[in-house]
């Protein structure tokens, strides 16, 4: 009797799938966490790449008009694959300062992907660049010449996980970029539905 025990006490052979059996939840559930926090880090990157896309893109216009923004927001939808581009709020404006007092203005603004007008874009760029801020916009010392313009990209996105294990909630993701026009103080917007 005490040799039969002997011997069922040095067999081990379902001890590592008794073993693998416990860890094997705990290692998915890390599995998953790491894939919906790389895949939801992956498309933030993608929504500033898209913001700074378009806004570098209306930067080296000389003039916009509606159908450019359009173009504008496929190519943004481009850069979020393979994710689906089909969330992607766009909203592309031209602030540009007062001669007289140095105030920041919407000059116009485009909307695109249902994304929700800038209420504050003006002061947030004044902000931004007041006093002697890090843009360096300013005007010249002549009024009749007129003052820097920026042209300022806001991207946003609805982000759903493809487990919703960890990340069970949508993620709204937004970036905001400035560029400043390349081949003019000003870039003007010559079509509807620019306002």
């Amino acid at each position: 009797m005490i040799q039969l025990l002997r011997e069922l006490w040095r067999k081990r052979g379902g001890t590592a799938s008794i073993e693998f059996a416990v860890a094997l939840p705990a290692l998915l559930v890390m599995f998953m966490g790491v894939f919906e926090v790389s895949q939801a880090l992956l498309v933030y990157m993608k929504v500033i790449d898209v913001a700074d896309t378009v806004s570098d893109l209306v930067a080296q216009q000389t003039k916009v008009q509606s159908s450019d923004i359009d173009n504008y927001y496929i190519a943004g939808q481009l850069v979020m694959t393979p994710s689906a581009g089909a969330g992607l709020g766009l909203y592309v404006a031209s602030v540009t300062f007062d001669p007289a007092t140095g105030a920041a203005a919407v000059a116009w603004e485009v909307t695109r992907g249902g994304a929700a007008p800038m209420t504050n874009a003006a002061a947030d760029l004044a902000a931004t660049n007041a006093p002697n801020g890090p843009l360096g916009l300013a005007c010249p010392s002549v009024s009749a010449i007129p003052c820097d313009s920026v042209i300022m990209a806001q991207a946003s996105y609805t982000y759903n996980s493809l487990l919703s294990y960890l990340i069970q909630k949508p993620i709204t993701m937004s970036s905001v970029v400035f560029s400043r026009p390349r081949s003019v103080l000003s870039i003007p917007c010559t079509s509807s539905p620019c306002d």
